[in-house]
């Protein structure tokens, strides 16, 4: 009966366990979440993968210190009409990359020595130089 007992207890534990583990949020966004038009995108991993942070046109410049994204990003899609670059400082000082308007991406910011770095951008209408 002790064993009866015990295996009873066994697979009531893993059945009021099991849903706790499974229901934790997860920080990411579903791989290959895409960038909404008119958007500029940082993604928390390589490839346009992980978490997403977006921000539309009218913002032309974004300290990222308090909104989670702050050296946090590896890629960015622009879909917005404006370049923009992506700064390794606050207040767009440092090293940076930019991103050409209309649909212009950086898979993966690490090719730039960026990766997990950037702390600001902004965006302008004029046009990337290589």
């Amino acid at each position: 009966m002790l064993k009866k007992t015990a295996v009873i207890v066994a697979l009531i534990g893993g059945v009021l366990f099991a849903p706790v583990s499974s229901a934790v949020a997860s920080p990411t966004a579903p791989a290959g979440q895409p960038c909404p038009a008119g958007n500029i995108c940082f993604y928390k991993d390589i490839n346009f993968e992980g978490r997403l942070w977006s921000w539309n046109r009218g913002e032309t410049e974004q300290w990222l210190k308090f909104t989670g994204l702050d050296e946090e990003a590896s890629s960015i899609i622009n879909n917005t009409s404006m370049t923009v670059r992506a700064h390794r400082l606050e207040g767009n000082r440092g090293d940076w990359v930019c991103v050409s308007a209309n649909g212009g991406q950086i898979p993966d910011l690490g090719a730039h020595n960026l990766n997990d770095a950037i702390s600001s951008f902004q965006s302008s209408d004029y046009a990337c130089i290589p």
